[in-house]
């Protein structure tokens, strides 16, 4: 876990903004800059699943998707398991509209739509954006993402009128930013690849 009142403290540290009586970031500055560090992370790593269950109506096809959504991973229809969602553009150009699950920017488009019905349960299983509000919340990471957090914020600040055209070092904590991404990438694809290695000694 981190937390966000530690993690603003730091990056101030970092970038020398640390006396309370003069400021030059306010806390929503710092805050915002952390949401678009989240924002790069959720579309870098995908590292965030979330459910979203669907209310659904007779005869309704369209519902509008979760404000956090940023890609679906697969879906439940009474449960059943459906793995392939495309999306609807794709749905237009094979033409096929008559089953299954389909999405846009901002709608879930479920096919046949008069066969809906309030009965049935449908769950969305998909990638979202993470976002903070204020100093009080925790971010269910571990720790060692906050060091990549703080680049990301280090290189928009840096670019700040206020923080005197550091423009180099916004450049070099971007360099640092994209790194760190690589390694974490890194981890991540070692995980999953350990999981699909099966031993043939292994009788557990």
């Amino acid at each position: 876990m981190i937390d966000v009142s530690m993690l603003t403290l730091s990056i101030r540290t970092k970038i020398g903004d640390t006396d309370a009586a003069k400021y030059r970031f306010s806390d929503m500055q710092i805050i915002d800059a952390v949401n678009a560090a989240l924002d790069e992370l959720s579309e870098g790593l995908l590292w965030s699943v979330r459910t979203w269950v669907i209310p659904c109506k007779d005869g309704v096809g369209r519902y509008a998707l979760p404000d956090d959504f940023l890609r679906p991973v697969y879906a439940s229809f009474n449960g059943k398991i459906i793995k392939e969602i495309e999306s609807l553009e794709h749905r237009a150009i094979s033409d096929n509209f008559s089953t299954g699950i389909a999405y846009d920017n901002r709608t879930l488009h479920l096919f046949p739509e008069e066969s809906i019905r309030a009965s049935d349960t449908v769950e969305l299983y998909y990638n979202n954006y993470e976002n903070i509000n204020d100093k009080s919340d925790t971010l269910d990471l571990p720790n060692g993402y906050k060091l990549v957090i703080e680049y990301y914020v280090l290189h928009l600040l840096y670019q700040n009128p206020i923080a005197n055209n550091h423009m180099q070092k916004s450049a070099e904590a971007l360099q640092l930013f994209e790194r760190r991404l690589e390694k974490i990438k890194g981890i991540t694809r070692a995980n999953v690849q350990s999981k699909r290695v099966r031993s043939p000694y292994n009788k557990v």
